[in-house]
């Protein structure tokens, strides 16, 4: 059994402790009390385009980077075009039809803390298989990923 619970209010916070007091405990239960974030928390954000930053860079000493026509490489890639790469790599597609038009979008901003920890597992894993070894400072890396 899982319940999570939202507490905004002193109405909230007695829901809960009402539940607590009437819970039949067969089982030792775990409660956790954290800051309620519904989309990818700040720390998140930061190790992700610190990473970003990291793989643009590690690109561009490799030789890969942004070509032109003729396949020169004319400069190296943004942070934000390995961010849009990472996404389309490990994000599932949102479609929508603009004038009739199909676009496929992959979102990162509304996911939730969860699921973009997941993401950032993922970027690491694959980057990591590539030869680029992301930074994890300590700090910045446990709060991101809810490691403690």
């Amino acid at each position: 059994m899982r319940k999570t619970y939202i507490i905004r209010n002193d109405i909230d916070a007695q829901k809960l402790a009402n539940a607590i007091r009437v819970a039949k405990i067969e089982k030792p239960l775990v409660v956790m009390v954290e800051p309620y974030r519904k989309r990818r928390s700040v720390a998140q954000n930061r190790l992700n385009f610190l990473w970003c930053d990291v793989i643009r860079k590690w690109m561009w000493d490799s030789g890969i980077g942004f070509k032109d026509a003729s396949g020169e490489s004319m400069r190296p890639f943004t942070v934000e075009e390995i961010h849009e790469y990472n996404k389309e790599l490990f994000l599932p597609p949102r479609v929508v039809e603009v004038n009739g038009k199909a676009i496929a979008m992959h979102r990162s901003r509304d996911l939730p803390v969860a699921v973009f920890s997941e993401f950032l597992e993922q970027v690491d894993a694959h980057w990591t298989q590539q030869g680029c070894n992301l930074p994890r400072p300590d700090d910045l890396y446990s709060e991101a990923m809810h490691n403690d």
